[in-house]
């Protein structure tokens, strides 16, 4: 069965392609590689439950109708009282956690995690391995980022949004809900929510590189040339490191989130 042509219907409005504004203009960086979903400079952030879903004030689902024509994709509140998820739905991550995996990469970021993270816990402070993300993980999983999505087109969203941040071809014969994963991406809420997720993220993001240069800007002399370093001197050296590797990077290299988050807003399925 192939999809009518894409739109989204709406128990309140139906909702057309022409509401969507253009987002701004993004780099022509190239990400080279992505991780797993969700992971993110080697941490698992993704800690949302389909409960997390239904924390939602205003809620919406957004589901798959079949007809004998055509499929659509259809976005109908669900009650606040709701115990159990909408079945056949996922809880998803509009903001997709590779994204920012891929755009923390892409800057150099993941040495300047690491390193910190080494650094509190040579301290012995009981911390989580992702304490240094945990912001970044907050915000990922909030409400604000969550919807219910057709389970289908929630699968197929992961490599349609793959495809849209590399800009690579994303062809409508490599997998038949790539045009619902279009039009879900396309609805006011989920666009305008997350580009403000995306800008969330990248806040959070600066935040961590701001704590790292004051933190190593307060560290003592590094040992003289000659001397080796020891302990903590060890993963100070490391964070210097990371430092210094970020900022040597060129700007056009570096990348944020909601870059490469606009590629996946602007992503169009090409019928072949």
């Amino acid at each position: 069965m192939r999809w009518s042509p894409i739109f989204v219907a709406s128990v309140f409005s139906s909702l057309s392609w022409s509401v969507l504004a253009h987002p701004a203009p993004y780099t022509n960086v190239t990400v080279r590689s992505l991780h797993k979903r969700s992971i993110v400079c080697g941490i698992d952030l993704r800690t949302a439950t389909a409960d997390d879903c239904l924390d939602r004030h205003s809620v919406v689902n957004f589901k798959v109708v079949t007809t004998a024509s055509r499929q659509t994709l259809t976005q109908e509140a669900v009650p606040q009282n709701a115990q159990e998820p909408p079945a056949g739905s996922s809880c998803d991550h509009v903001v997709e956690l590779q994204v920012v995996a891929a755009a923390m990469q892409q800057s150099t970021l993941c040495g300047i995690v690491a390193a910190l993270n080494s650094l509190q816990e040579s301290e012995g402070v009981d911390v989580k391995r992702n304490s240094v993300l945990q912001p970044l993980a907050d915000i990922a999983n909030s409400v604000t980022n969550l919807f219910f999505l057709d389970s289908h087109v929630n699968g197929a969203k992961a490599n349609y949004v793959q495809l849209a941040i590399s800009n690579q071809v994303i062809k409508s014969s490599e997998n038949q809900f790539f045009a619902a994963v279009q039009s879900y991406l396309r609805t006011d809420t989920v666009a305008s929510e997350s580009r403000k997720v995306a800008a969330q993220l990248d806040s959070a993001i600066l935040a961590i590189l701001k704590k790292a240069t004051t933190l190593a800007d307060g560290f003592p002399p590094p040992p003289p040339a000659g001397t080796r370093a020891q302990g903590v001197q060890i993963l100070q050296k490391n964070l210097r490191t990371a430092l210094t590797a970020h900022a040597a990077q060129k700007a056009e290299e570096k990348i944020t989130v909601v870059n490469l988050w606009n590629r996946a807003l602007i992503g169009t399925v090409v019928n072949e």
